[in-house]
């Protein structure tokens, strides 16, 4: 029977590097987030707008017989298309961007101890 073996976890020290890594990562993550946020709520605010001159210009029992019928649903469609679009380019993006590692302290001492004894 195979044993279940946990993964080792690699503990990043903290550093003043890698809290302001942390730091950037985070804004750029929550910056992200507003702007999927706006965008969503654009969305929405331009249906309401959309659906109230389709709902006034009805001449009828049926929205069907509104003069602007034809050219607002697909209007709206067009947006949410749109929208759609921003936002998946939003999360390919912030996908995309990986941190860069920090350079680890003992890499850091070395290599200016290097620098330090070849002087």
């Amino acid at each position: 029977m195979a044993q279940y073996t946990t993964p080792k976890r690699t503990v990043i020290e903290r550093t003043p590097e890698n809290d302001d890594t942390y730091r950037q990562i985070r804004s750029e993550i929550h910056f992200e987030i507003d702007i999927m946020n706006a965008r969503v709520n654009w969305l929405i605010a331009s249906q309401a707008f959309l659906f109230v001159p389709l709902t006034i210009g009805t001449h009828g029992p049926s929205i069907a017989q509104s003069v602007l019928f034809p050219l607002i649903p697909y209007l709206g469609l067009l947006l949410c298309i749109l929208v759609s679009i921003s936002v998946l380019a939003a999360v390919w993006r912030s996908a995309r961007t990986a941190p860069m590692p920090a350079p680890s302290t003992a890499c850091s001492r070395s290599c200016s101890l290097a620098r330090n004894s070849s002087r």
